[in-house]
C-alpha cells in the first residue's frame, strides 16, 4: 500500500503536525482519493509501485502532491494516471 506522509518546507512532519481538525480530514481525504488512483501503477522499468504520497503545503495553503518511487518514470507514469 501507498504510504502518505507530510511535508512542510520540504522537511518531513507527522500528520498530526500537518493540519488539525477539518483540514487534516479534507487532506486526508484527498490523499486517499489520489492513492486509490495509483495504488495500480507500476514502474515500467522495475515493476514495482510508488513507495509514497508526501502532502505539502503550498503558497496560501493550497494543498500539493510530491510522489516517492524508484525512479522518475514512474513518478511519470502515476502523473499519467492522474492527467
Amino acid at each position: 500500500m501507498i504510504k502518505i506522509k507530510a511535508s512542510i518546507d520540504g522537511k518531513e512532519v507527522p500528520l498530526s503536525e500537518f493540519s488539525s481538525g477539518i483540514e487534516r480530514k479534507i487532506y486526508l481525504a484527498a490523499a486517499d482519493a489520489v492513492r486509490e488512483r495509483l495504488e495500480g501503477v507500476k514502474c515500467p522499468e522495475h515493476g514495482t509501485p510508488l513507495d509514497a504520497l508526501i502532502l505539502k503545503k503550498a503558497e496560501h495553503g493550497n494543498l500539493g502532491f510530491d510522489l516517492e518511487g524508484c525512479c522518475q518514470k514512474l513518478v511519470e507514469a502515476c502523473e499519467a494516471e492522474l492527467a
